[in-house]
Protein backbone atom coordinates (compact mmCIF):
# COMPACT_ATOMS: atom_id res chain seq x y z
CA UNK A 1 0.00 0.00 0.00
CA UNK A 2 2.80 2.01 -0.78
CA UNK A 3 0.95 4.04 -3.07
CA UNK A 4 -2.22 5.02 -0.95
CA UNK A 5 0.41 6.08 2.19
CA UNK A 6 2.01 8.61 -0.46
CA UNK A 7 -1.21 9.37 -0.83
CA UNK A 8 -2.10 10.45 1.86
CA UNK A 9 1.19 12.39 2.88
CA UNK A 10 0.00 14.46 -0.68
CA UNK A 11 -3.50 15.07 0.95
CA UNK A 12 -1.91 16.53 3.96
CA UNK A 13 -0.01 18.95 2.35
CA UNK A 14 -3.29 20.31 0.78
CA UNK A 15 -3.97 23.14 2.72
CA UNK A 16 -0.86 25.22 1.90
CA UNK A 17 -1.81 25.13 -2.29
CA UNK A 18 -3.22 28.02 -4.04
CA UNK A 19 -6.17 28.68 -6.34
CA UNK A 20 -5.85 29.41 -9.92
CA UNK A 21 -6.76 32.69 -11.31
CA UNK A 22 -10.14 30.69 -12.54
CA UNK A 23 -11.71 30.90 -8.95
CA UNK A 24 -12.79 34.66 -9.56
CA UNK A 25 -14.06 35.07 -13.00
CA UNK A 26 -17.14 35.44 -11.91
CA UNK A 27 -16.70 38.39 -9.75
CA UNK A 28 -17.84 41.55 -11.70
CA UNK A 29 -19.40 39.67 -14.46
CA UNK A 30 -22.45 41.12 -16.24
CA UNK A 31 -23.34 38.89 -18.77
CA UNK A 32 -21.42 36.17 -20.79
CA UNK A 33 -23.35 34.93 -23.81
CA UNK A 34 -21.54 31.83 -25.40
CA UNK A 35 -24.26 32.14 -28.60
CA UNK A 36 -23.66 28.34 -29.12
CA UNK A 37 -28.06 28.14 -29.55
CA UNK A 38 -28.75 26.00 -32.94
CA UNK A 39 -32.34 27.76 -33.21
CA UNK A 40 -34.76 30.43 -33.08
CA UNK A 41 -34.15 34.39 -32.17
CA UNK A 42 -33.11 34.05 -28.63
CA UNK A 43 -30.02 34.10 -27.11
CA UNK A 44 -29.24 33.27 -23.25
CA UNK A 45 -26.00 33.93 -21.02
CA UNK A 46 -25.18 31.66 -18.48
CA UNK A 47 -27.44 33.41 -15.67
CA UNK A 48 -30.76 33.27 -17.63
CA UNK A 49 -30.59 37.07 -19.28
CA UNK A 50 -31.50 37.00 -23.15
CA UNK A 51 -31.03 38.89 -26.45
CA UNK A 52 -33.24 39.14 -29.33
CA UNK A 53 -31.93 38.96 -32.62
CA UNK A 54 -33.20 41.18 -35.30
CA UNK A 55 -32.58 41.35 -39.11
CA UNK A 56 -32.92 43.58 -41.62
CA UNK A 57 -35.09 40.65 -43.89
CA UNK A 58 -36.16 39.10 -40.64
CA UNK A 59 -34.72 35.42 -40.93
CA UNK A 60 -33.44 33.66 -38.17
CA UNK A 61 -29.88 34.00 -36.95
CA UNK A 62 -27.15 31.84 -38.54
CA UNK A 63 -25.92 29.66 -35.86
CA UNK A 64 -22.93 27.85 -35.44
CA UNK A 65 -24.48 25.00 -33.13
CA UNK A 66 -21.71 23.82 -30.94
CA UNK A 67 -19.46 25.86 -32.89
CA UNK A 68 -17.99 29.49 -32.43
CA UNK A 69 -21.08 31.81 -32.24
CA UNK A 70 -22.93 33.25 -34.99
CA UNK A 71 -22.24 34.20 -38.46
CA UNK A 72 -23.42 38.04 -38.72
CA UNK A 73 -24.04 39.41 -42.15
CA UNK A 74 -23.02 43.16 -42.50
CA UNK A 75 -25.20 44.23 -45.08
CA UNK A 76 -28.50 42.65 -43.53
CA UNK A 77 -28.07 44.92 -40.47
CA UNK A 78 -27.89 42.12 -38.11
CA UNK A 79 -27.57 42.48 -34.40
CA UNK A 80 -28.65 41.01 -30.35
CA UNK A 81 -30.36 43.30 -28.46
CA UNK A 82 -30.22 42.66 -24.44
CA UNK A 83 -33.81 42.02 -23.43
CA UNK A 84 -32.47 43.55 -19.47
CA UNK A 85 -31.45 47.32 -20.66
CA UNK A 86 -30.54 47.82 -16.95
CA UNK A 87 -27.65 45.07 -17.76
CA UNK A 88 -24.23 46.80 -17.91
CA UNK A 89 -25.15 50.08 -16.22
CA UNK A 90 -23.04 49.53 -13.92
CA UNK A 91 -19.66 50.15 -15.56
CA UNK A 92 -18.41 52.91 -14.07
CA UNK A 93 -15.00 53.50 -13.56
CA UNK A 94 -13.50 49.90 -14.45
CA UNK A 95 -14.92 47.69 -17.57
CA UNK A 96 -13.86 44.72 -18.99
CA UNK A 97 -15.26 43.33 -22.81
CA UNK A 98 -13.93 39.96 -24.41
CA UNK A 99 -15.12 38.13 -27.21
CA UNK A 100 -14.19 35.76 -29.93
CA UNK A 101 -14.58 36.30 -33.26
CA UNK A 102 -13.67 35.24 -37.05
CA UNK A 103 -13.31 38.34 -39.23
CA UNK A 104 -15.42 38.38 -42.91
CA UNK A 105 -14.74 41.21 -44.90
CA UNK A 106 -13.34 44.09 -46.22
CA UNK A 107 -15.77 46.90 -43.61
CA UNK A 108 -14.32 50.08 -42.02
CA UNK A 109 -16.28 49.45 -38.36
CA UNK A 110 -16.96 46.17 -37.07
CA UNK A 111 -19.27 46.09 -33.85
CA UNK A 112 -18.89 43.42 -31.28
CA UNK A 113 -20.41 44.74 -28.37
CA UNK A 114 -21.96 48.00 -27.28
CA UNK A 115 -23.90 50.19 -24.96
CA UNK A 116 -26.66 52.43 -25.62
CA UNK A 117 -28.43 54.22 -28.53
CA UNK A 118 -27.91 57.44 -29.83
CA UNK A 119 -24.68 57.57 -26.81
CA UNK A 120 -23.16 55.13 -26.40
CA UNK A 121 -20.81 54.93 -22.83
CA UNK A 122 -18.17 52.04 -24.01
CA UNK A 123 -17.91 50.16 -27.69
CA UNK A 124 -15.80 48.08 -29.06
CA UNK A 125 -14.97 46.80 -32.25
CA UNK A 126 -12.54 46.02 -34.72
CA UNK A 127 -11.63 47.86 -38.00
CA UNK A 128 -10.08 46.35 -41.58
CA UNK A 129 -6.74 47.52 -42.30
CA UNK A 130 -5.56 46.94 -45.87
CA UNK A 131 -2.00 45.81 -45.56
CA UNK A 132 0.67 46.85 -47.98
CA UNK A 133 0.75 43.12 -48.84
CA UNK A 134 -3.32 43.51 -49.63
CA UNK A 135 -4.11 41.02 -46.79
CA UNK A 136 -7.14 41.18 -44.96
CA UNK A 137 -6.06 42.71 -41.57
CA UNK A 138 -7.46 43.66 -38.51
CA UNK A 139 -6.96 45.88 -35.38
CA UNK A 140 -8.71 46.30 -32.10
CA UNK A 141 -10.86 49.92 -31.42
CA UNK A 142 -12.61 51.29 -28.18
CA UNK A 143 -15.22 54.13 -27.63
CA UNK A 144 -15.43 55.19 -24.35
CA UNK A 145 -18.28 58.13 -24.29
CA UNK A 146 -18.98 58.15 -28.04
CA UNK A 147 -20.85 61.23 -28.46
CA UNK A 148 -21.16 62.28 -24.36
CA UNK A 149 -23.78 60.28 -23.06
CA UNK A 150 -25.23 62.01 -19.64
CA UNK A 151 -23.21 61.58 -16.45
CA UNK A 152 -19.70 60.55 -18.46
CA UNK A 153 -16.25 62.25 -17.91
CA UNK A 154 -13.07 61.71 -20.30
CA UNK A 155 -13.50 58.94 -23.14
CA UNK A 156 -11.82 59.10 -26.35
CA UNK A 157 -11.05 56.39 -29.00
CA UNK A 158 -8.19 54.10 -29.03
CA UNK A 159 -6.92 51.31 -31.64
CA UNK A 160 -4.95 48.36 -30.97
CA UNK A 161 -1.22 48.78 -31.75
CA UNK A 162 -0.62 45.33 -33.37
CA UNK A 163 -2.89 44.25 -36.46
CA UNK A 164 -4.02 40.12 -36.70
CA UNK A 165 -4.44 38.81 -39.94
CA UNK A 166 -7.75 36.74 -40.87
CA UNK A 167 -6.29 34.02 -43.31
CA UNK A 168 -9.07 30.80 -44.38
CA UNK A 169 -11.25 31.14 -40.79
CA UNK A 170 -9.08 31.56 -38.04
CA UNK A 171 -10.93 32.97 -35.02
CA UNK A 172 -8.89 35.15 -32.52
CA UNK A 173 -10.06 36.26 -28.51
CA UNK A 174 -10.21 39.73 -27.86
CA UNK A 175 -10.62 41.76 -25.04
CA UNK A 176 -10.55 45.40 -24.01
CA UNK A 177 -10.28 46.24 -20.46
CA UNK A 178 -10.37 49.60 -18.75
CA UNK A 179 -8.78 49.83 -14.77
CA UNK A 180 -9.26 54.07 -14.22
CA UNK A 181 -6.04 54.01 -15.79
CA UNK A 182 -5.56 52.56 -18.59
CA UNK A 183 -7.12 51.32 -21.39
CA UNK A 184 -5.53 47.79 -22.73
CA UNK A 185 -5.73 45.46 -25.57
CA UNK A 186 -5.46 41.67 -25.41
CA UNK A 187 -5.06 39.31 -28.49
CA UNK A 188 -5.57 35.65 -27.56
CA UNK A 189 -4.66 35.81 -24.24
CA UNK A 190 -1.16 38.07 -24.42
CA UNK A 191 -1.14 42.01 -23.99
CA UNK A 192 -1.33 43.90 -27.67
CA UNK A 193 -1.05 47.75 -26.37
CA UNK A 194 -2.10 49.84 -23.17
CA UNK A 195 -2.76 53.62 -23.31
CA UNK A 196 -2.83 55.91 -20.46
CA UNK A 197 -6.00 57.77 -20.24
CA UNK A 198 -6.78 58.38 -16.54
CA UNK A 199 -10.11 59.04 -14.84
CA UNK A 200 -12.81 57.93 -17.47
CA UNK A 201 -16.20 57.87 -16.07
CA UNK A 202 -18.28 56.37 -18.34
CA UNK A 203 -21.99 57.33 -18.94
CA UNK A 204 -25.91 56.52 -18.32
CA UNK A 205 -27.82 55.45 -21.16
CA UNK A 206 -31.65 53.99 -20.93
CA UNK A 207 -30.78 51.85 -24.06
CA UNK A 208 -29.41 48.17 -23.79
CA UNK A 209 -26.14 46.07 -24.55
CA UNK A 210 -26.05 45.44 -28.24
CA UNK A 211 -24.26 41.88 -29.96
CA UNK A 212 -22.79 43.14 -33.04
CA UNK A 213 -24.32 46.49 -33.78
CA UNK A 214 -23.72 50.50 -32.65
CA UNK A 215 -26.31 52.52 -32.66
CA UNK A 216 -24.61 55.79 -31.69
CA UNK A 217 -23.60 58.49 -34.40
CA UNK A 218 -23.92 56.30 -37.71
CA UNK A 219 -24.68 52.94 -37.37
CA UNK A 220 -22.32 49.97 -37.96
CA UNK A 221 -22.80 46.51 -37.74
CA UNK A 222 -20.88 43.29 -37.61
CA UNK A 223 -18.89 41.16 -40.74
CA UNK A 224 -17.99 37.70 -39.48
CA UNK A 225 -18.57 34.90 -36.58
CA UNK A 226 -19.34 36.08 -33.03
CA UNK A 227 -19.61 34.12 -29.62
CA UNK A 228 -18.11 33.86 -25.85
CA UNK A 229 -19.22 37.47 -25.52
CA UNK A 230 -18.24 38.85 -21.69
CA UNK A 231 -18.82 41.56 -20.01
CA UNK A 232 -17.50 42.86 -16.24
CA UNK A 233 -17.86 45.70 -14.43
CA UNK A 234 -14.15 45.25 -13.44
CA UNK A 235 -10.74 45.52 -15.09
CA UNK A 236 -9.73 41.79 -15.44
CA UNK A 237 -5.91 41.26 -14.76
CA UNK A 238 -4.02 39.83 -17.62
CA UNK A 239 -3.66 36.35 -16.08
CA UNK A 240 -7.52 36.45 -15.63
CA UNK A 241 -7.86 37.35 -19.64
CA UNK A 242 -5.32 34.37 -20.33
CA UNK A 243 -7.67 32.27 -18.23
CA UNK A 244 -10.84 33.33 -19.47
CA UNK A 245 -10.01 32.24 -23.10
CA UNK A 246 -10.47 28.93 -22.37
CA UNK A 247 -12.44 29.02 -19.71
CA UNK A 248 -15.58 27.16 -19.23
CA UNK A 249 -18.49 28.54 -17.14
CA UNK A 250 -20.45 26.06 -15.10
CA UNK A 251 -23.76 26.60 -12.64
CA UNK A 252 -25.10 23.77 -10.79
CA UNK A 253 -29.19 24.07 -10.41
CA UNK A 254 -30.69 26.33 -8.28
CA UNK A 255 -31.70 23.50 -6.02
CA UNK A 256 -28.27 23.49 -4.70
CA UNK A 257 -28.11 26.66 -3.67
CA UNK A 258 -26.96 26.91 -0.02
CA UNK A 259 -23.96 25.73 2.20
CA UNK A 260 -23.01 22.01 2.14
CA UNK A 261 -20.60 20.21 3.93
CA UNK A 262 -18.76 17.07 2.67
CA UNK A 263 -17.40 14.34 4.40
CA UNK A 264 -15.20 12.30 1.84
CA UNK A 265 -14.40 8.87 2.15
CA UNK A 266 -11.35 8.02 -0.23
CA UNK A 267 -11.42 4.11 0.09
CA UNK A 268 -9.33 2.95 -2.87
CA UNK A 269 -6.11 3.78 -4.87
CA UNK A 270 -4.80 2.53 -8.19
CA UNK A 271 -1.53 1.40 -8.33
CA UNK A 272 0.75 3.04 -10.61
CA UNK A 273 2.59 -0.66 -11.44
CA UNK A 274 -0.60 -2.06 -12.94
CA UNK A 275 -3.44 0.37 -13.17
CA UNK A 276 -5.81 -1.46 -10.62
CA UNK A 277 -8.14 -0.20 -8.38
CA UNK A 278 -7.23 -1.69 -4.83
CA UNK A 279 -9.16 -0.74 -1.54
CA UNK A 280 -6.80 1.18 0.98
CA UNK A 281 -5.64 -0.01 4.43
CA UNK A 282 -8.35 2.00 6.27
CA UNK A 283 -10.20 5.42 4.46
CA UNK A 284 -8.36 8.74 4.69
CA UNK A 285 -11.15 11.16 5.32
CA UNK A 286 -11.53 14.91 4.93
CA UNK A 287 -13.89 17.40 5.10
CA UNK A 288 -15.14 19.30 2.18
CA UNK A 289 -17.02 22.81 2.29
CA UNK A 290 -19.11 23.29 -0.91
CA UNK A 291 -21.08 26.77 -1.38
CA UNK A 292 -23.63 27.27 -4.04
CA UNK A 293 -24.67 30.51 -4.73
CA UNK A 294 -28.04 32.07 -5.95
CA UNK A 295 -26.73 32.61 -9.51
CA UNK A 296 -26.03 28.81 -9.15
CA UNK A 297 -21.86 29.25 -9.20
CA UNK A 298 -20.29 26.46 -6.73
CA UNK A 299 -17.26 27.74 -4.37
CA UNK A 300 -15.21 25.10 -2.40
CA UNK A 301 -14.09 27.13 0.60
CA UNK A 302 -11.86 26.56 3.41
CA UNK A 303 -13.09 28.04 5.92
CA UNK A 304 -17.39 29.56 6.30
CA UNK A 305 -19.32 31.38 9.32
CA UNK A 306 -23.17 31.21 9.10
CA UNK A 307 -23.67 34.71 10.34
CA UNK A 308 -27.09 37.59 9.81
CA UNK A 309 -27.84 40.62 8.70
CA UNK A 310 -27.78 43.41 11.08
CA UNK A 311 -31.40 45.50 10.80
CA UNK A 312 -34.10 47.02 12.85
CA UNK A 313 -36.91 45.57 13.99
CA UNK A 314 -39.62 44.76 11.76
CA UNK A 315 -37.00 44.13 9.47
CA UNK A 316 -36.27 40.34 9.38
CA UNK A 317 -32.88 39.52 8.78
CA UNK A 318 -31.28 37.32 6.11
CA UNK A 319 -28.48 34.48 6.86
CA UNK A 320 -25.32 34.61 4.97
CA UNK A 321 -22.24 33.19 4.65
CA UNK A 322 -18.95 34.91 5.56
CA UNK A 323 -15.22 33.92 4.10
CA UNK A 324 -13.75 37.20 4.53
CA UNK A 325 -12.82 37.97 8.79
CA UNK A 326 -13.29 41.67 8.54
CA UNK A 327 -16.95 41.24 7.17
CA UNK A 328 -18.00 39.53 10.37
CA UNK A 329 -18.50 42.66 12.38
CA UNK A 330 -21.08 43.54 9.91
CA UNK A 331 -22.93 40.85 10.31
CA UNK A 332 -24.64 39.26 13.55
CA UNK A 333 -24.46 35.73 14.86
CA UNK A 334 -26.91 33.07 14.73
CA UNK A 335 -26.42 31.12 17.78
CA UNK A 336 -26.35 32.43 21.30
CA UNK A 337 -24.27 31.99 23.54
CA UNK A 338 -23.30 33.47 27.01
CA UNK A 339 -26.09 36.25 26.47
CA UNK A 340 -24.60 37.10 22.74
CA UNK A 341 -25.20 36.33 19.16
CA UNK A 342 -22.10 33.81 17.73
CA UNK A 343 -21.62 33.21 14.54
CA UNK A 344 -21.46 29.47 13.71
CA UNK A 345 -18.38 28.23 12.08
CA UNK A 346 -17.43 25.49 9.46
CA UNK A 347 -13.93 25.04 8.65
CA UNK A 348 -11.29 22.67 6.61
CA UNK A 349 -7.68 21.52 5.91
CA UNK A 350 -8.98 21.38 2.08
CA UNK A 351 -8.27 24.85 1.04
CA UNK A 352 -6.03 27.04 1.88
CA UNK A 353 -7.02 29.70 4.62
CA UNK A 354 -7.63 32.71 3.20
CA UNK A 355 -8.83 31.75 -0.41
CA UNK A 356 -12.09 33.21 -1.14
CA UNK A 357 -13.37 30.65 -2.86
CA UNK A 358 -12.11 27.48 -5.53
CA UNK A 359 -14.90 27.86 -8.45
CA UNK A 360 -15.92 24.64 -9.55
CA UNK A 361 -15.83 24.02 -13.36
CA UNK A 362 -17.11 20.41 -15.08
CA UNK A 363 -15.10 17.75 -14.27
CA UNK A 364 -14.11 14.59 -16.13
CA UNK A 365 -15.98 11.10 -16.06
CA UNK A 366 -15.77 9.67 -12.40
CA UNK A 367 -15.21 5.67 -13.23
CA UNK A 368 -17.37 4.75 -10.12
CA UNK A 369 -20.94 2.78 -10.87
CA UNK A 370 -22.87 5.58 -8.96
CA UNK A 371 -21.32 8.19 -10.94
CA UNK A 372 -22.73 6.90 -14.26
CA UNK A 373 -24.89 9.54 -16.25
CA UNK A 374 -24.28 11.98 -12.98
CA UNK A 375 -23.08 15.52 -13.82
CA UNK A 376 -19.64 16.03 -12.52
CA UNK A 377 -18.04 19.00 -11.18
CA UNK A 378 -14.09 19.58 -10.10
CA UNK A 379 -11.47 22.46 -9.03
CA UNK A 380 -7.50 22.42 -9.31
CA UNK A 381 -5.30 23.51 -6.77
CA UNK A 382 -1.63 23.94 -7.69
CA UNK A 383 1.44 24.59 -5.73
CA UNK A 384 4.15 26.17 -7.95
CA UNK A 385 7.39 24.37 -7.67
CA UNK A 386 9.17 27.62 -6.70
CA UNK A 387 6.40 27.86 -3.65
CA UNK A 388 8.17 27.98 -0.07
CA UNK A 389 6.06 25.33 1.24
CA UNK A 390 6.98 22.79 -1.72
CA UNK A 391 8.64 20.01 -0.46
CA UNK A 392 10.97 19.87 -3.63
CA UNK A 393 12.16 23.54 -3.08
CA UNK A 394 14.17 22.64 -0.09
CA UNK A 395 15.07 18.83 -0.81
CA UNK A 396 15.04 16.87 -3.91
CA UNK A 397 17.42 14.63 -6.02
CA UNK A 398 20.47 16.10 -7.72
CA UNK A 399 18.59 15.43 -11.07
CA UNK A 400 15.93 17.99 -9.68
CA UNK A 401 17.15 21.04 -9.94
CA UNK A 402 13.77 22.76 -10.16
CA UNK A 403 11.20 20.51 -8.67
CA UNK A 404 8.04 20.11 -9.83
CA UNK A 405 4.58 21.84 -9.32
CA UNK A 406 2.14 20.23 -7.39
CA UNK A 407 -1.61 19.70 -8.96
CA UNK A 408 -4.19 18.19 -7.10
CA UNK A 409 -7.43 17.77 -9.51
CA UNK A 410 -10.64 17.24 -6.97
CA UNK A 411 -14.10 15.82 -8.84
CA UNK A 412 -17.18 14.55 -7.63
CA UNK A 413 -20.46 13.98 -9.12
CA UNK A 414 -24.14 15.47 -7.84
CA UNK A 415 -27.54 13.72 -8.47
CA UNK A 416 -28.40 13.94 -12.04
CA UNK A 417 -32.32 15.56 -10.45
CA UNK A 418 -32.33 16.71 -7.36
CA UNK A 419 -35.30 18.72 -5.46
CA UNK A 420 -34.77 21.86 -3.34
CA UNK A 421 -36.40 20.82 -0.49
CA UNK A 422 -33.82 18.04 0.09
CA UNK A 423 -30.98 18.96 2.26
CA UNK A 424 -28.31 15.61 1.70
CA UNK A 425 -26.74 14.19 -1.19
CA UNK A 426 -23.93 11.35 -1.61
CA UNK A 427 -22.25 11.11 -4.61
CA UNK A 428 -18.94 9.30 -6.03
CA UNK A 429 -15.43 11.73 -4.80
CA UNK A 430 -11.65 10.90 -6.84
CA UNK A 431 -8.67 13.27 -6.18
CA UNK A 432 -5.92 13.23 -8.97
CA UNK A 433 -2.43 14.24 -7.73
CA UNK A 434 0.92 14.94 -10.08
CA UNK A 435 4.04 16.04 -9.07
CA UNK A 436 4.97 14.09 -6.28
CA UNK A 437 5.28 10.74 -8.70
CA UNK A 438 6.29 9.49 -11.86
CA UNK A 439 2.79 8.73 -12.32
CA UNK A 440 -0.62 10.38 -11.44
CA UNK A 441 -1.58 9.60 -7.88
CA UNK A 442 -5.43 8.36 -8.06
CA UNK A 443 -7.57 7.93 -5.25
CA UNK A 444 -11.32 7.84 -4.95
CA UNK A 445 -14.18 6.96 -2.42
CA UNK A 446 -17.48 8.60 -1.81
CA UNK A 447 -18.41 11.81 -0.27
CA UNK A 448 -22.15 13.17 1.44
CA UNK A 449 -22.84 16.47 1.43
CA UNK A 450 -25.12 17.81 4.09
CA UNK A 451 -26.84 21.58 3.64
CA UNK A 452 -26.51 23.53 6.83
CA UNK A 453 -27.74 26.79 5.44
CA UNK A 454 -30.01 27.60 2.30
CA UNK A 455 -28.34 31.08 1.90
CA UNK A 456 -27.23 31.95 -1.27
CA UNK A 457 -25.47 35.31 0.24
CA UNK A 458 -21.66 34.46 -0.03
CA UNK A 459 -19.74 37.82 1.21
CA UNK A 460 -22.63 40.51 0.68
Amino acid sequence: MKTFSTLSRALALSFVFSATASANLHDGLIVYFPLNEESGNIAADIHGQEAVFSSLDGQPPNWNGSDLGVLFDYDNREYFAVTDASLGNSVSTELTIAARIAPAGQFTWNTMVSKGGSTAPYLFLFSHVQSVEEEDDYRLAFFANSFTPPGGSGGGTFFSTGNFRQTGGDTFHVAVTYDGHFVRFYLNGNLDSEFASPGIVFGDTTHPLHLGANFAGETEYLAGILGDVAVYDRALSGAEIADLMNHEFVLLPTAFTGLWVGNAELSEVQEVANGEWTPAPAPFLQRVILHVDEAGVGRLLPEATLMQTRVESPAEPQNVIITVPAKLAEHDGVVRRGGHLIGQRFSTAHLPAGVAGLELGAGGTIDLPQALDQPTFGATLTLPAAHPLNPFRHKYHPDLQNGYDLVRNIRFTVPSEFLAQEHSFTGAYQEEFTGLHKDILRARGSITFTRVSTSGLLNP
